[in-house]
C-alpha cells in the first residue's frame, strides 16, 4: 500500500469514526430530549444536519418551561433567548398579559408604572392606568380623630363592655367623588406591627354584598366631604396594645 492509499484510508476511518460518535450522540440527545443534551449537541456538533431541528426544539422546551412556571419573568427569558422563534408572539402575549396581572397582584404604583413604561403597546394599558389612578389617590384619603374605645357589642347601654371599635373621620382631600373607600384595621402589638386577623371594611360603599349596608355609608363621598367609620370586634389578639391603624386599600370613583 503506497502513501497515499494509506492516508486515504485513514481518513476514511477517521470519518467514520466520526460519524459514529455523531450518530450515536444524536440518537441519545433525542432519547434524553432534553435541553442540556441538545445544547451540548449542538456545542460539538454545530454543522450538524440536525442542528436547526435541534435549536427549534429546544425552543419548544423552553416555552413549555415557561408556560408552567407562569411568569412574566419566564417568558422575558424565553423571548430574550429565542426572539425568532416560531411561539414568539405566543410568548410575547403571555408576558404582556403575566406583567399586569402581577402589577395588579402587588398593587403599588412602582409595578403598575414599571408595566405602563414597560409594555407601550400593552393589552392592558386602560386597567393599568385606571388602577394607578386608584392607587395614587388612596394618599388623597384622609384618616382623622382615629381613636378605640370599649363597646357592647350588642349596642345595650347596660351591658357589658365585651368588645372594641376603632373610630376616625374619612375625609375625600381630593377632587374626584368616590363611591367606594375600602380600609383595613390594623390591630398594633408593642412593636407597632399588625397583629390578628385580616380586618376589612368599608367607610363608602354602596352595596356589602352580603352584609347588611349601613344607609350612612351607601352615599358617594364627595370631594372636601368626610363620613364617620366604625369597625367593632371582640376578636381581640394576645398581644394587643389596644393600639390601631387604619389603611386606605381600595377604592373605586364615582363617574
Amino acid at each position: 500500500m503506497n502513501r497515499t492509499t494509506l492516508i486515504l484510508a485513514l481518513l476514511s476511518v477517521f470519518s467514520f469514526t466520526l460519524c459514529s460518535c455523531e450518530g450515536l450522540a444524536l440518537r441519545n440527545t433525542r432519547v434524553k430530549d432534553k435541553i442540556e443534551g441538545y445544547e451540548a449537541f449542538l456545542e460539538k456538533y454545530p454543522d450538524s444536519t440536525e442542528a436547526d431541528a435541534f435549536r427549534a426544539r429546544v425552543a419548544e422546551l423552553r416555552f413549555a418551561a415557561a408556560s408552567e412556571t407562569a411568569t412574566a419573568a419566564a417568558f422575558r427569558e424565553y423571548l430574550e433567548l429565542h426572539p425568532n422563534s416560531a411561539d414568539r408572539e405566543a410568548a410575547r402575549r403571555a408576558e404582556d398579559q403575566l406583567s399586569f396581572e402581577e402589577a395588579s397582584a402587588s398593587g403599588t404604583a412602582e409595578s403598575l408604572q414599571a408595566y405602563l413604561e414597560g409594555h407601550p403597546e400593552g393589552s392592558s394599558l386602560d386597567k393599568a392606568r385606571e388602577l394607578l389612578d386608584r392607587v395614587l389617590y388612596r394618599e388623597r384619603v384622609g384618616i382623622h380623630e382615629l381613636r378605640v374605645q370599649q363597646i357592647n357589642l350588642a349596642n345595650n347601654p347596660d351591658g357589658p363592655l365585651d368588645g372594641w371599635a376603632v373610630l376616625a373621620n374619612v375625609v375625600n382631600e381630593g377632587r374626584r367623588t368616590l363611591k367606594v373607600i375600602e380600609l383595613h384595621v390594623d390591630l398594633l402589638d408593642a412593636d407597632g406591627n399588625a397583629s390578628g386577623p385580616d380586618n376589612k371594611w368599608w367607610a363608602v360603599s354602596p352595596n356589602l354584598g352580603a352584609f347588611p349596608t349601613p344607609e350612612a355609608m351607601k352615599p358617594p363621598l364627595a370631594p372636601g366631604a368626610s363620613r364617620a367609620f366604625r369597625w367593632t370586634t371582640g376578636d381581640i389578639p394576645e398581644n394587643w396594645t389596644q393600639k390601631a391603624g387604619i389603611r386606605v386599600t381600595d377604592l373605586r370613583f364615582e363617574y
